[in-house]
């Protein structure tokens, strides 16, 4: 416990000197005011040309999701700054072991995201949701984090290139949308993790609500089960 509270705090330290993390860390807070606020004003503004009002669920849906991105954008960073040093290296080395560094790297941020989804999405204040279905999308949604934390600590060599990778991962948020499309191409996009969030929230109260919860979580775990492989040989 000692030794994964000394990592929490390093971490503080690591995001508290780098103005980027910082930001980044916010971002869900200002984007749920801005949304809260900004969002029915544009609707007033546009009301004669179409209603603002059809999209609420899907702004709420892309929230949802971009949250724990962001969280595991700022994870992968701090592992990628740790691996630069060295620390990882001697983190393993200690009685925390690999194994114990692994795991706190993934149920760490995937606990940062719960939290900020609870407490952040009612801000918003577009759409009415039921605390059970909340819990039940921010525990889909927060294994958005550790994914997307494993991936950029995966395949990129270091800050610069994790950089890219995240604005390459912006792009495959963009996947939910091609559920308006009737394209052919919604079903590769449903094998990617990024689709399950939004879709779910979509059909909160209908019957596909569970199988979009399910089916999600297979895709997830899939990824995860992928990605920790790919990281535990990049610890090696």
């Amino acid at each position: 416990m000692k030794k994964i509270l000394a990592v929490f705090q390093n971490d503080l330290k690591n995001i508290t000197r780098e103005l980027m993390l910082i930001y980044i860390m916010f971002i869900p807070v200002l984007f749920a005011i801005l949304i809260r606020y900004g969002v029915p004003i544009l609707r007033e503004e546009f009301l004669e040309k179409f209603d603002l009002i059809n999209y609420y669920p899907l702004i709420t849906g892309y929230y949802i999701l971009l949250v724990p991105v962001l969280i595991g954008i700022v994870a992968g960073f701090l592992v990628l700054d740790e691996r630069d040093e060295g620390i990882v290296q001697v983190l393993i080395l200690t009685p925390l072991s690999k194994k114990g560094y692994l795991i706190y790297r993934i149920f760490m941020p995937m606990l940062i995201s719960l939290f900020y989804i609870l407490i952040l999405t009612p801000v918003l204040g577009l759409v009415a949701v039921s605390i059970r279905s909340l819990i039940i999308l921010g525990l889909l949604s927060m294994l958005e984090s550790p994914i997307t934390a494993l991936f950029l600590t995966a395949f990129a060599g270091n800050k610069v290139e994790g950089l890219a990778f995240s604005k390459g991962l912006g792009l495959l948020m963009l996947l939910p949308l091609l559920r308006f499309t009737k394209s052919k191409w919604t079903i590769l996009a449903a094998l990617i993790p990024f689709y399950w969030p939004v879709q779910g929230f979509l059909v909160i109260g209908e019957q596909g609500f569970y199988f979009s919860i399910l089916a999600g979580f297979l895709v997830h775990l899939l990824f995860l089960f992928i990605l920790v492989k790919k990281f535990k040989a990049r610890l090696i």
